[in-house]
């Protein structure tokens, strides 16, 4: 018996959703044709069927043979699964071929698979597969002071909640936290906050596209904006899709509720509106002025928790189609751990799903002029298993792993094959008094109103990397420079902090297995939780082309920089950033300086040359800039993992 899994949490917890279910592969006949996910439920009454292209065109000239092919199926239907999928993008990757087969629940859905199977205009067939979570856990409300605007360590942004944010900018004042084992966006943000021409696309529950926080994030669809009521004024088949579109419920507007704010929350994290005076910062919310990313509402769970494979694939056509250029995905396939990258490619890489996942991922749909292509997130999993769940461990996406604010791997968190990199995910507590080590984020309380909430897992590390990734767009833009996706992907890899310094033994954290609090020893996912812990800041200083040099407070930094004819420059927030006191000299074609706080900062050097005493040959200004940050550890390779 197969279990199939579902990350997406509707409570606090966030946990990683169990479900068992029997399944039948058919006749050997009909199971080479079948792809997907054969082993969870399946919706009754429907299939998911990739027709040839002569079925495809009878279809559209009167000609296909539907008693031949359908016959044996009562009260059916065919409905293509996604609209305007007639360009030339769509046909190339198969996407006009792919219908819905409704039929009349009293066949089982594995005896009409079989019946498709056979006919030489069926191309493939698949279950609308049903991913239902087991397991819920409310959230944790925010109860602590919602005028005060922030001020703690220095913040940027006057969020009254920024300075319970520990992900966001970590001073260790919360128990147990270490400082700096945070995301490293504090610095950034004077780079950059977000950029509006970014667009994420939150495959999830519906965003609360009312929340005081989240409402001028939005993404507008302006011709639905503008247009006219119950009219699909833009003609991509979908009517008043003003701010995305519920998948799960085939309507415009999104729903939630008390439970059902996962998407909510994973929305805040990314791009709540930051310096607004109310409720939480985020990584790419702006600095206050409109200059935060955008979200887009693509609901592909119900409000509990299910979802199925069509749903999933009509919202990565739609983002790509409607100008996302980030897919956030905190879900994945736990049935598929243990199987080998051979065995689930046999599987999933002919399903609907994966097609349309590598239609947002092709270049010709690149929605950012930074990036040649689009870029998916996902979560690696919540089931403390040595491997990253699918679709996030396919090479073309980034799997993000969960650390907790003493910077330790989170008790709950996937680890190992496929993983790629971390982001605070927060910590399992029993009980509210240790919220503040989750993370907060928009949602909604218990009382059913719009609120903010604390959960945990690797479904809130994934918008952490969703978020940073935005913001690198958001840099690249302002940069004026361009990325392969190749290259985007690795500069963030490689620019990961150091996440094992404090791995150097047995060490327990608690997770949920089934309904259970049990304890786990977290030393064996040392070196195991992909690159490193991301960061902000290095990863815009590897998009820029500046080189860093990693310290840690109180250490004395040596730079070689091979001569003494340079001056040096420093600017007071960057002094700041890092506590440096006074200016650095050069002596020796040595820089030596001290910080003494956790930040980040440049540092310019200057010098002349050319110039003779006849004053011939003109004097012409050199400088280049390095970058100096500071963390809590720093791995004997630098950093550059």
């Amino acid at each position: 018996m197969k279990k199939i899994l579902l990350i997406t949490a509707v409570a606090a917890c966030c946990c990683a959703c169990v479900e068992e279910y029997g399944s039948s592969l058919g006749k050997e006949e009909s199971a080479s044709k079948l792809v997907g996910n054969p082993f969870g439920e399946k919706e009754a009454g429907t299939l998911l069927v990739k027709f040839t292209d002569n079925a495809v065109k009878g279809m559209e000239d009167g000609t296909f043979d539907s008693a031949k092919v359908l016959g044996g199926l009562d009260e059916v239907s065919i409905d293509p699964i996604f609209p305007a999928s007639s360009d030339n993008i769509s046909v190339s990757h198969g996407l006009h071929k792919w219908h819905m087969v409704s039929f009349s629940e009293e066949i089982s859905v594995e005896a009409a698979a079989e019946m498709l199977s056979v006919h030489s205009e069926v191309e493939a067939v698949e279950y609308n597969s049903l991913l239902k979570s087991s397991h819920t856990s409310e959230s944790v409300d925010y109860t602590g002071n919602l005028l005060t605007k922030s001020a703690a360590a220095g913040n940027v942004f006057n969020d009254p909640m920024l300075k319970d944010q520990w992900d966001l900018v970590n001073d260790g004042s919360l128990e147990g936290a270490v400082a700096g084992a945070d995301v490293g966006v504090k610095d950034a943000w004077r780079l950059t906050a977000g950029d509006p021409r970014i667009v994420v696309a939150v495959l999830d529950q519906g965003i609360a596209v009312i929340h005081p926080d989240l409402a001028d994030a939005l993404w507008e669809n302006e011709a639905e904006m503008n247009g006219t009521s119950g009219v699909d004024d833009d003609g991509n088949g979908y009517v008043d899709d003003k701010n995305g579109y519920n998948f799960a419920e085939n309507k415009s507007k999104p729903t939630y509720g008390n439970g059902s704010d996962h998407g909510t929350h994973i929305a805040g994290t990314i791009g709540a509106v930051n310096n607004n005076g109310i409720g939480v910062s985020s990584i790419a919310g702006g600095s206050g002025v409109g200059d935060g990313v955008r979200l887009m509402s693509c609901q592909t769970f119900q409000k509990d928790g299910q979802s199925t494979s069509s749903w999933i694939a009509k919202a990565f056509y739609y983002a790509a189609k409607n100008g996302a250029c980030i897919a956030q995905c905190s879900y994945g396939y736990n049935d598929m751990t243990g199987m080998s990258a051979s065995e689930i490619a046999a599987w999933m890489d002919k399903s609907v799903e994966y097609e349309a996942l590598q239609f947002f991922l092709d270049p010709a749909n690149a929605n950012c002029d930074a990036l040649e292509t689009n870029i998916a997130v996902y979560s690696a999993g919540n089931f403390n298993n040595p491997s990253s769940l699918y679709p996030g461990a396919f090479e073309e996406c980034i799997s993000v792993t969960a650390f907790c604010p003493d910077f330790l791997p989170g008790g709950y968190s996937n680890y190992g094959a496929g993983c790629d990199i971390a982001a605070p995910g927060g910590d399992i507590v029993e009980g509210d008094a240790n919220a503040p080590s989750m993370i907060l984020s928009t949602g909604i309380g218990r009382d059913g109103q719009l609120s903010y909430v604390y959960k945990y897992g690797t479904s809130m590390a994934c918008p952490h990397v969703t978020g940073v990734v935005a913001l690198g767009m958001s840099y690249a833009l302002k940069l004026g420079k361009k990325f392969s996706r190749e290259d985007f992907i690795s500069r963030l890899l490689t620019s990961a902090n150091d996440i094992d310094g404090k791995l150097t033994g047995s060490t327990s954290k608690l997770w949920v297995n089934g309904n259970k609090y049990e304890s786990t020893d977290v030393f064996v996912k040392k070196g195991r939780m992909g690159t490193g812990a991301v960061d902000a800041w290095k990863f815009l200083m590897a998009l820029e082309g500046v080189p860093t040099y990693m310290t840690v407070p109180g250490k004395t930094l040596v730079i070689e920089v091979g001569s003494d004819a340079y001056t040096l420059e420093i600017d007071s927030a960057c002094k700041e950033a890092l506590g440096i006191s006074g200016t650095p000299v050069i002596s020796d074609g040595k820089i030596e300086l001290t910080c003494t706080k956790i930040g980040a900062g440049k540092i310019r050097l200057k010098s002349t040359v050319g110039k003779d005493e006849a004053g011939v040959i003109p004097e012409l200004e050199y400088q280049k800039e390095i970058s100096i940050v500071s963390r809590p550890a720093v791995a004997q390779n630098g950093g550059w993992l």
